[in-house]
């Protein structure tokens, strides 16, 4: 059969491939529930798609790294693997101050281009969650051109900085390489950037190739290369540094093409903490849930999940569930998105987890957990959603301290920002020594999680120093 729902199974129809097989005497009668998603048909014959959507890959469907030519990268043919770091250019205030200007017309009319904000709604496949992005990009815009200087300061840490760039995006969201960009024109650096395919979007069609369009009718030089260029030949220029967004294995295969030339921004996880009482004030309950949609839970920043201390699982997953925007309750999914809903509901319910029937039928899934600290560390890190838009909330005992959650929070995950309530960055930010120091956590306030400030660093890396 085939599985397109939590709670039902049939034999002619797309959905994930369902197996029995008796003469599997380890398993007894239970059916194989793959992941492989495909078309049934009567007679029993079936035709694989693929594998559903989010599903780790398996066999011989493990991809090779999707930026560079493995092949190519383990024999000689004209692989650069140069040692030199190429021109720089020197840090010059008042040639900073010179392109400020332009740089900072470029971010506004991005933010405010409306075919920009069609192709994020697109991309997020939502309208609402576009504008928001946009809002939390504007956010952080700096008052003056002067706020630009600063950034580019601190990106170069107002040092000389190599002259030529390859940026390569990541294939999540548009929106990581946007300050990036605006840095560099500032700066004066000459870059080449990789357009990536994202949610299924054409590499030329996307929000980024819209921000690449408008910088250079602002009169900057950006190359651009589309999401088939692959790193392996000798597409590589001599000396040029590469800036990705990607896993500690992307960052190694480019460090192998570009030696001591790679400013790498890998994975990171975001947070929620809260006090049950906070979910009590519809304003923070909307800043909570703000943190969880954002970007499409695409961005490293977008909170994946929600800690709450004290109060009832049913009445907080009700309470989270109202919030969330109608066109997120009943946005259409297609058969291969239903069946990777399917395939987290039985999941998180092997977890312990609650889900109602309402947020399995739209492309949220609000799902909670009652969980004591104890357990707080194992439940996290097993119970992460792999999935896009899945809100997860953790019910803790209602005596449970703020330092003691984040003392238990799992090593192997790597959590990077925490949002809180006003009243608890305040109760935390206190204590210089607290766990949330040690463990070098970025606290926010509630609903700021997808709002970095254009300061010229990423989870406080300088955009083009880190490599030195």
């Amino acid at each position: 059969g085939v599985m397109s729902s939590p709670t039902q199974m049939t034999r002619e129809a797309t959905g994930a491939l369902v197996i029995a097989d008796p003469l599997r005497i380890d398993i007894g009668q239970r059916a194989i529930q793959t992941e492989d998603l495909a078309t049934l048909n009567l007679d029993g014959t079936f035709r694989l798609k693929g594998r559903v959507p989010n599903a780790p890959l398996k066999g011989c469907s493990i991809n090779v790294e999707d930026l560079s030519d493995i092949s190519g990268a383990s024999t000689s043919l004209g692989v650069t693997r140069s040692n030199a770091h190429g021109p720089t250019l020197p840090f010059a205030v008042s040639d900073l101050e010179k392109s400020a200007p332009r740089a900072r017309r470029w971010f506004l009319d991005l933010c405010s281009d409306r075919e920009a904000l069609n192709r994020l709604s697109i991309e997020l496949k939502s309208p609402y969650l576009a504008r928001e992005a946009v809002l939390d990009l504007t956010s952080g815009l700096p008052f003056d051109a002067n706020g630009f200087v600063a950034a580019a300061a601190n990106a170069t840490q107002k040092k000389s900085v190599a002259a030529q760039w390859l940026f390569i995006a990541p294939s999540s969201h548009s929106l990581a390489v946007i300050h990036p960009i605006a840095a560099a024109m500032t700066i004066g650096l000459k870059v080449r950037i990789r357009l990536p395919n994202i949610a299924g979007v054409a590499a030329d069609n996307t929000f980024l190739a819209r921000a690449v369009e408008l910088a250079r009718e602002a009169g900057y030089g950006l190359q651009i290369l589309d999401a088939s260029w692959r790193l392996g030949s000798n597409d590589l220029h001599d000396g040029e540094h590469i800036l990705v967004f990607g896993d500690d294995a992307t960052s190694k295969i480019m460090q192998t093409f570009a030696p001591h030339r790679v400013s790498s921004f890998g994975n990171a996880v975001s947070l929620t903490l809260v006090q049950g009482a906070d979910l009590a004030n519809p304003e923070l309950l909307r800043r909570v849930v703000r943190d969880q949609l954002c970007l499409n839970q695409r961005g490293c920043l977008s909170s994946r999940a929600i800690l709450v201390i004290g109060g009832q699982p049913s009445e907080i997953q009700n309470d989270l569930s109202a919030v969330i925007p109608d066109e997120l309750k009943t946005g259409a999914l297609d058969i291969g998105e239903q069946t990777a809903h399917a395939f987290e509901v039985v999941r998180l319910a092997q977890q312990g987890f609650v889900t109602s029937e309402a947020s399995t039928q739209g492309y949220v899934t609000m799902a909670t957990k009652a969980s004591s600290l104890e357990r707080l560390t194992q439940d996290l890190a097993s119970g992460l959603g792999r999935l896009n838009m899945v809100m997860l909330a953790f019910v803790l005992p209602e005596n449970t301290e703020e330092l003691a959650v984040i003392a238990k929070l799992p090593k192997n995950i790597p959590i990077r920002a925490i949002s809180m309530s006003d009243k608890g960055l305040k109760s935390l930010t206190q204590n210089k020594k607290s766990p949330i120091f040690l463990k070098n956590i970025n606290l926010r306030n509630l609903g700021s999680l997808g709002a970095p400030s254009f300061d010229g660093l990423h989870l406080g890396v300088p955009f083009f120093a880190s490599y030195a």
